[in-house]
């Protein structure tokens, strides 16, 4: 009788062990996620508990891109919305999805942190994507009450801390192993690059003229050949003048990693694998 008792009371200590480390009001989500770097670093940390939808179609132009009432109104009823406050209309949409449902969860990836010239230069640089994953991280174990998933959550961030410090580095020793650090980008966005040890000549609309004649110094003395730009992206009147005066001269266009396409899903490619794709677009400059 007493070995009953003994195997019932394990029975319903392991119960009890069991539901309070993983039935919590975190586990089996619907989260709704913006641009792609918050999709990635949610499924990198959060995938194996939660149904991941991102608000915007694979290959669209985040920028332009209408999300209509009935979508809010759908949005506003999953569990947590991800956003990056530091863009606008990420932070508008917030706002606009807890004045429907005051109880939703929400997590702004970019909290407390800054950006010198756009919100992009914040995922493109894998140090900050980290510090990023570390708001989500500390988010979702905020929300949750259980020991099991916040250990779950602690040991996907180390993971993808591992992942993020060795693209990291792969991109410092790839501008470390060259004499060439010069290029000529038309977006500021791509000056986060100046972390690595590079020189990097934005001749955007803003472009000083001083800025203006030393990047076109460094194209007529064939320091350069390329202008670096976003996919999508048309050049401006700056490179659109350089590009007719000096016929040699080419673009590149780098992914911007705000959102992928289908095409890139369905071949397997991710954050990490086009930011390699990125690195070696940039090479081309470098190790000319």
């Amino acid at each position: 009788m007493r070995k009953k008792i003994k195997i019932i009371i394990m029975l319903l200590l392991s119960t009890f062990l069991l539901s309070g480390c993983k039935n919590d009001s975190m586990d089996n989500i619907e989260i709704v996620v913006t641009n792609y770097a918050n999709e990635y670093i949610t499924k990198r940390l959060y995938n194996n508990h939660a149904t991941i939808y991102s608000i915007y179609p694979d290959g669209v132009d985040i920028n332009s891109y209408v999300i209509s009432k009935k979508q809010k109104k759908e949005y506003a009823r999953k569990d947590l919305f991800v956003y990056n406050g530091l863009i606008e209309r990420e932070k508008g949409l917030a706002l606009e999805l807890l004045a429907i449902n005051p109880d939703l969860r929400i997590i702004d990836t970019a909290y407390v942190l800054e950006t010198e010239y756009s919100p992009e230069e914040l995922w493109l640089n894998p140090s900050s994507l980290l510090m990023m994953s570390q708001n989500v991280r500390l988010s979702l174990n905020e929300y949750s009450s259980s020991t099991y998933l916040k250990k779950d959550v602690d040991a996907a961030y180390e993971e993808l801390k591992i992942d993020l410090s060795e693209l990291d580095a792969t991109y410092r020793i790839a501008f470390d192993s060259t004499n060439n650090k010069t290029i000529i980008t038309s977006d500021s966005a791509l000056k986060y690059l100046e972390k690595f040890g590079l020189e990097v000549y934005c001749i955007d609309d803003e472009a000083t003229q001083k800025i203006l004649t030393d990047a076109e110094n460094l194209i007529k003395a064939s320091s350069v050949n390329y202008i670096f730009m976003f996919e999508e992206q048309e050049p401006n009147e700056n490179a659109k003048t350089f590009l007719n005066t000096y016929k040699n001269l080419q673009t590149i266009h780098l992914h911007k990693l705000d959102n992928i396409t289908d095409e890139e899903r369905s071949n397997k490619k991710d954050y990490m694998t086009l930011m390699i794709d990125n690195l070696d677009m940039i090479k081309k400059e470098l190790y000319q």
